[in-house]
């Protein structure tokens, strides 16, 4: 599709790539007003996730058409603070030379071994252990570690099949953070654990636990970081007013919701949306897009090199 004059000066100049392009095509369909096609408005919005969106300074409207045609006209807004610092750590289409940051590249033969750490309702846990039983993928959940003793996903994980643990943190030491990641790290051990998925987990994990775990430790959070961290997200969109959010995975580091975005998910707010409802919609998203991050980490596709993270995923897994 050809470039209107009038939107060139909208494109970013920084840094090109096909992303790039995906989030120019979405600009020029947005300044003509066209109907574009499913597979363009898909393009768009993937694209806005990769460093182009932190490049452009203009706020953009498209006319969104098809299954999403409740929600009219969407207007992707970008706050003064878009820029995302420490978050800008993922290099996209990379030849792959880092290491894998599962350790190695595993197969449904040989699964990546993963302990999911949760403290609530564990429906993003349930989600992702009944993805891994029923669709033979190349992770697999060992061990369920829980904070809370009355979390709802303890209970779940237990009619799953899956192995429970509970670590709650101890009292009467000098410093309970250190000691209750200590407990959780024997267990890792214990269960040869490769990799950590955080899933509804209510704790920071601190530089004690992540300095023998960094770059091996990945989140999902239910905004579109770095919008709306924290652990009231949706309650902060809604009085925000904003009308798009969503759902981030992203890799863990000391700060609050703040490690370097691997993929992302948009969810429209809705007129009429309360917490309850928002949060549904973006959870159906969640529990697809976990899964399928997870995907490639086991076999390979996100690796680490000088300390920067490289996702290099195939189009034709990136569009499953």
């Amino acid at each position: 599709m050809p470039i209107p004059a009038n939107a060139t000066n909208k494109l970013p100049t920084v840094i090109q790539t096909p992303r790039i392009n995906a989030f120019a095509l979405g600009l020029c369909s947005a300044s003509t007003n066209a109907t574009t096609s499913a597979s363009s408005k898909r393009a768009y919005f993937e694209a806005i996730s990769c460093e182009a969106w932190a490049l452009t300074k203009d706020f953009v409207a498209i006319s969104v058409t098809g299954p999403l045609n409740p929600c009219g006209t969407l207007s992707l807004q970008k706050p003064l603070r878009y820029e995302r610092s420490n978050q800008m750590k993922v290099s996209f289409g990379k030849i792959m030379t880092g290491t894998p940051i599962g350790g190695r590249v595993a197969t449904v033969a040989n699964p990546l071994r993963c302990a999911v750490l949760i403290s609530g309702s564990g429906s993003g846990m349930q989600a992702l252990v009944k993805a891994q039983q029923h669709h033979g993928l190349s992770h697999t959940t060992s061990v369920v570690i829980s904070n809370r003793s009355e979390a709802g996903g303890v209970q779940l994980a237990e009619e799953l099949g899956v192995e429970v643990k509970l670590v709650l943190p101890p009292k009467g030491t000098e410093n309970t953070r250190a000691a209750h990641e200590d407990l959780i790290m024997e267990i890792l051990e214990q269960y040869d654990i490769e990799f950590v998925v955080l899933s509804g987990y209510m704790r920071l994990l601190s530089p004690h636990l992540l300095e023998s775990w960094r770059g091996r430790v990945v989140n999902i959070h239910p905004s579109y970081l770095p919008h709306f961290p924290g652990a009231h997200a949706h309650r902060d969109v809604l009085v925000s007013g904003a009308k798009l959010t969503g759902c981030t995975v992203h890799m863990v580091d000391e700060g609050m919701d703040s490690g370097a975005i691997l993929a992302q998910e948009i969810v429209p707010v809705l007129s009429g949306d309360d917490e309850v409802s928002l949060s549904k919609r973006v959870k159906v998203e969640e529990h697809r897009l976990y899964p399928r991050v997870l995907s490639w980490i086991a076999q390979g596709f996100v690796t680490m090199k000088s300390g920067k993270v490289h996702l290099d995923v195939p189009q034709v897994l990136h569009n499953d």
